[in-house]
């Protein structure tokens, strides 16, 4: 997050750049698997 002075915080996403990566996709999916272990929200909702 990041301060505005008087108006309300904005949030401002990591951004990472790379180069001469052959296969980006895989590196892709194991961060969106890594997220989901690392999340606060269960993997199974009960209703």
């Amino acid at each position: 997050m990041k301060g505005r002075g008087r108006g309300a915080n904005k949030f401002v996403p990591d951004i990472i750049y790379f180069s001469k990566v052959t296969n980006i996709f895989d590196i892709e999916n194991k961060w969106r698997i890594r997220i989901k272990e690392n999340g606060p929200t269960p993997k199974v909702a009960i209703a």
